[in-house]
């Protein structure tokens, strides 16, 4: 798994389609997030909005992203994102999660951020602490 943190003016410079990708990519507004998110096991009672805006939580024991105050930010690992935070024309801090667990999944992701950097330059730097 790997990440990298962007700064920058609006969601459209950083906006790509990740729709043909086999593997899982959450972009996330960090000014929507209280503190942190980490990776853990869902409880059961976390706030998960779907971005149809429907309420459902996590199954307990469901992989998530989830912050401090009990949102979880992308549940499937990172296949399904929030609503809560995703990013919009608004957005001006974003961490995009991208995650590969298939044989050259580390090549793949490392394009996708290549990629980011490219769309976004000067603007993408990785994550302290993320693998890859």
């Amino acid at each position: 798994m790997s990440g990298a943190e962007l700064d920058f003016g609006y969601a459209e410079d950083v906006r790509a389609d990740f729709g043909e990708l086999s593997f899982g990519v959450a972009p996330l507004d960090l000014d929507r997030i209280t503190g942190p998110p980490r990776v853990r096991r869902a409880a059961g009672d976390e706030h998960y909005l779907t971005l149809s805006g429907a309420v459902e939580p996590p199954a307990p024991g469901e992989v998530i992203f989830a912050d401090a105050a009990g949102e979880a930010h992308a549940r499937r690992w990172c296949h399904r994102q929030s609503g809560h935070s995703a990013i919009r024309a608004g957005t001006r801090r974003a961490a995009v999660i991208v995650e590969a667990m298939h044989p050259g999944g580390e090549r793949a992701v490392a394009g996708v951020l290549a990629e980011l950097a490219a769309i976004a330059p000067g603007r993408v730097r990785p994550i302290a602490g993320a693998d890859g």
